[in-house]
């Protein structure tokens, strides 16, 4: 697994949603990616845990760690 930073376009806890990486790369968001945290914004800077599939399993902003 990788620990990327990316910001989200768009997200729901239910269904997930998708960043976009630093370098341009789009990557899912799985549902129920943050955590307990209560959501993550459009827009928010977030570190980003991706599997092998390239699906971000993991978010969190960046000042907090991922969950």
């Amino acid at each position: 697994m990788s620990v990327l930073q990316g910001t989200v376009l768009d997200f729901t806890a239910a269904a997930g949603g998708t960043a976009v990486l630093d370098d341009g790369r789009r990557v899912e968001l799985a549902a129920g990616a943050q955590g307990e945290l209560p959501g993550l914004a459009r827009g928010q800077r977030v570190r980003l845990r991706v599997d092998e599939r390239g699906i971000a399993v993991a978010a969190a902003p960046l000042t907090l760690p991922l969950p």
